[in-house]
């Protein structure tokens, strides 16, 4: 919790701040030129976005059950490690490159910021890397159960696909996504021996 403590805050407030800044370079720049977008029809894809929303909570839930059947609240406290080190990851990520937005609709003058699970705030140049995506994939190596952990493989599949294909992401966010979250497990141990104390 305190790692959570200490890396949120600066994230949404940084996050904020590059946002505000973002906004006149999201009106005059066209979206990038991407794989994904061109073989899914985005009109068909748009009205599903709200499905990748919801995704990654599924994904952490579970964990959470399957967790609760076997370890207990040791893999839960591993999984929310490796979450706070990846949105501190993704903020440098983020501060680091600047890329157009891949949502159409921000292109309006009448653009409000779309809100993820109703009341988050989803900003419009958090591209690369996706952190729906990786929500889902840093469940994965933690979840032992058979069927749980093909549920979880299936909704992580969606997930990634529905995120190219209603514009959310570039395809690029999607593969950084899965770079990094497979880097940051490589170094599991390092992290919950640094933070569990």
């Amino acid at each position: 919790i305190l790692l959570y403590a200490i890396v949120m805050p600066i994230y949404f407030i940084t996050m904020h701040i590059r946002q505000a800044r973002n906004m006149k370079y999201n009106l005059i720049r066209p979206p990038l030129e991407d794989v994904g977008h061109l073989i899914t029809d985005e009109k068909t894809w748009r009205k599903f976005h709200h499905i990748s929303d919801i995704l990654p909570v599924v994904c952490v839930i579970l964990l959470i059950i399957d967790a609760l059947n076997k370890s207990g609240m040791s893999t839960i406290k591993e999984y929310c490690i490796l979450h706070a080190s990846m949105y501190f990851i993704r903020m440098l990520s983020i501060h680091s490159t600047t890329l157009p937005t891949s949502v159409p609709y921000v292109r309006h003058k009448s653009y409000k910021p779309r809100m993820y699970l109703g009341f988050i705030p989803s900003y419009d140049n958090d591209m690369c890397f996706s952190g729906h995506l990786s929500m889902c994939l840093l469940t994965l190596p933690f979840i032992s159960d058979y069927y749980i952990y093909w549920t979880s493989v299936w909704s992580t599949i969606l997930c990634g696909f529905l995120l190219i294909a209603s514009r959310e992401h570039y395809t690029l966010d999607i593969v950084v996504a899965c770079i990094a979250c497979r880097a940051l497990y490589s170094y599991k141990d390092f992290l919950i021996n640094t933070f569990i104390f």
